[in-house]
């Protein structure tokens, strides 16, 4: 975790230094703006997005196969990483205790599974292109990302620091680089009133919804990039740091005429939802994993998502979900008894009529897929799949 930190300061300060320049020199914003995203992705260490890959690549080399050369890569591996370990330690004694004959021999097994290892990876290389290129996916350039972006789309990416946020802005014919005067301390401290106040075990008050504060985020977060976004529909968001907790949609695009009070004020609002689709992405290399290389699939029947219904004989006590952290959101624990049997009469309905109707949403699911819950009965991982599953 150091590691990471120092490594992201220093691509944060690339960053920075960069922006300056490019205001120094207008003509070759758009340049910088291209170089800085690169750098960008760098910075960012997401787990999520490292498994979408993982995920996809394993879908890119599906098949007996290739299975069996991806073990194999993955044991040799972790065979080198003994080995070379052993050798490092051997080498590191003081002189008097150092044995010629023991590194010798480790040198030459660390340099026998070396070049098994280079051959193999050379063989995925050549059969499986797709895998090797997800399994350690690369920044991306601009150029590559935009190819993968339809005409009224827009991906949005951000990056925290200390003194400000920054955002990136691509179209498939445009790209920009602001700088928000708004530091990870500031937006942390908002994005956690927003959530405080949507979440009824932290309001039990139902205080109104900080809507005039919330226009006043969307302005900071998304109001210097609304030129760039003319005749776009759908967004897609790679969020940082605080902002991995912040359910854009929330946001608010133009200032409420008046203080939220009733329930039917909320009518007027509006927001962000209400212009755009969005889609929240781990890693910029998420979108490339899901669009290029992933199986295309598509459901046999409508579908229809329950969560959290109002329904009688649910004790007001009885907590539905509870926050797992404020950067994943919340995630539903436990079913009580009377949704469940919602879930069942739903799944007879389909099954009377498939046509009208489609399985409820999964009500629980594990980055693992072996602690999920559907209508309070243990599925599989393809079940959750086909299903649409909640991730948090």
């Amino acid at each position: 975790m150091t590691e990471q930190r120092t490594d992201r300061l220093y691509f944060t300060n690339y960053v920075d230094i960069a922006d300056v320049a490019g205001r120094q020199t207008p003509e070759h914003r758009r340049a910088i703006a291209a170089e800085t995203f690169r750098v960008a992705q760098m910075a960012k260490v997401s787990s999520a997005g490292a498994a979408i890959a993982a995920t996809a690549a394993r879908l890119a080399a599906s098949g007996s196969t290739g299975a069996t050369m991806i073990r194999e890569q993955q044991d040799m591996v972790q065979q080198w990483r003994r080995l070379d370990g052993a050798l490092d330690k051997a080498a590191s004694r003081p002189p008097a205790e150092r044995r010629p004959d023991e590194e010798a021999s480790l040198r030459a097994a660390l340099a026998d599974v070396t070049q098994r290892l280079d051959s193999l990876d050379a063989q995925i290389a050549s059969e499986f292109p797709a895998y090797a290129e997800l399994s350690n996916p690369r920044p991306l350039q601009a150029e590559g990302v935009q190819a993968l972006l339809a005409g009224d789309e827009a991906l949005m990416v951000y990056l925290t620091t200390n003194e400000a946020t920054w955002l990136w802005v691509l179209r498939h014919d445009d790209l920009a680089l602001y700088r928000i005067k708004i530091g990870a301390a500031t937006l942390t401290s908002e994005v956690k009133l927003l959530r405080e106040s949507l979440d009824p075990t932290l309001n039990p008050g139902l205080a109104p919804f900080p809507a005039s504060r919330t226009y006043a985020l969307y302005q900071k977060l998304i109001g210097p990039a609304e030129p760039l976004l003319a005749r776009v529909h759908h967004l897609l968001i790679v969020p940082d740091g605080a902002l991995q907790s912040l359910p854009m949609t929330v946001l608010v695009t133009k200032a409420p005429q008046q203080d939220t009070e009733h329930p039917d004020d909320y009518r007027d609002i509006a927001w962000l939802a209400r212009d755009y689709a969005v889609t929240v992405l781990p890693a910029v290399s998420s979108l490339r994993a899901l669009r290029q290389f992933a199986n295309s699939e598509h459901a046999s029947a409508p579908f229809l998502g329950v969560g959290d219904p109002v329904l009688n004989g649910i004790p007001a006590s009885m907590p539905i979900a509870t926050l797992a952290s404020l950067w994943h959101g919340a995630i539903v624990k436990s079913m009580p008894s009377a949704l469940s049997r919602h879930c069942r009469k739903l799944l007879r309905n389909y099954a009377q009529s498939p046509k009208r109707w489609a399985p409820p949403m999964p009500i629980s699911y594990s980055a693992s897929g072996r602690a999920s819950r559907y209508c309070g009965r243990r599925v599989s991982t393809s079940t959750e799949w086909s299903h649409s599953p909640l991730t948090g």
